[in-house]
């Protein structure tokens, strides 16, 4: 009995173990044998396989154009169209500048040309005239004789421009010398030398320069943009309200001005920066319906798409 009722109790702890490990079936052997373990059903089975990667085609359309959205309206991309617009800002005043160096350099070639023919058409009569009368000049000039009369002889149409002018010879040679205000070679000088203030950052001493020069200069072909770097140099200082109303008067009082586009360009970028967002869509909208093929058309539509992505 004792012998029956250990075995009992072996198999019942037997039971036991596998109940609780659930690793291994247990066989007991017949004849008081040790038991054999042999591996579960559960440890033969395969491993189940790996789960797929992710990928992000498997996302519906609406969810990958909404990360599409968010990868538009990025702060990152804001700023790089800023930079953009600060680029393309820059190479239109460099392409500005080369063209009124062009223009200028062709000014100096028909300047010089004028001047040739001007010289020729002084030449021509002494030559006909022959050689006699100048050498008698110089010669006089040259032993001292005589020389007061040829200088009258020289200066005798004159006295009847005197009495018009105001009487007096010393008014009369004033009057007869040439304005500084319409040689176009003091004009050109005067022009280059604002700009080149400008361009060294000098934008008050610049503001002065432009200035004194459409007083002097009335009416000079470079009025128009005399006027509109007057309002740049105030762009770039950042006291907007006095640009736009330097901007404003290009093209007041230089409609035909090739300044005009940039003008209005700088005018929209001016109430861009003061937050005025009507008045700025307003101009730079206008500005590419005016004048669609140029380069100031394009920077206002980039800003103008800008503006609609900020939502203004």
């Amino acid at each position: 009995m004792n012998a029956v009722r250990s075995k009992r109790l072996g198999i019942a702890v037997l039971a036991t173990m596998v109940g609780v490990f659930g690793s291994h079936s247990v066989a007991m052997a017949q004849d008081g044998l040790p038991p054999i373990h042999e591996s579960s059903a559960m440890n033969t089975a395969p491993p189940p396989p790996p789960a797929p990667a992710f990928s992000q085609r498997q996302l519906p359309l609406e969810q990958r154009l909404a990360r599409l959205e968010r990868l538009v309206d990025n702060q990152a991309l804001i700023e790089m169209l800023t930079r953009l617009d600060e680029l393309q800002s820059e190479v239109q005043i460099i392409r500005g500048e080369l063209e009124l160096q062009r223009h200028e350099f062709d000014g100096i070639k028909q300047r010089q040309r004028e001047l040739y023919l001007d010289i020729d058409r002084r030449i021509l009569p002494l030559e006909k005239a022959g050689s006699g009368a100048p050498v008698a000049s110089v010669a006089s000039q040259s032993s001292g004789e005589r020389a007061a009369p040829s200088v009258a002889a020289t200066a005798a149409p004159i006295p009847s421009v005197v009495p018009v002018i105001g009487g007096g010879s010393g008014p009369a040679l004033a009057a007869a010398a040439p304005s500084v205000e319409t040689d176009p070679l003091k004009e050109q000088s005067a022009y280059q030398q604002a700009l080149n203030v400008l361009r060294e950052g000098r934008y008050d001493e610049a503001i002065a320069a432009f200035q004194g020069f459409l007083t002097r200069f009335q009416g000079s072909q470079y009025s128009g943009n005399a006027q509109y770097w007057i309002g740049e140099a105030h762009y770039v200082s950042r006291r907007y309200p006095e640009a736009i109303e330097e901007f404003q008067k290009v093209l007041n009082s230089y409609p035909e001005s090739s300044k005009v586009p940039d003008a209005m360009l700088k005018i929209g970028y001016t109430h861009y920066e003061l937050k005025a967002w009507e008045p700025a869509s307003q101009m730079l909208g206008s500005l590419v319906t005016r004048f669609p093929k140029t380069t100031a058309a394009q920077l206002a539509d980039n800003r103008l798409h800008r503006m609609k992505l900020e939502g203004h």
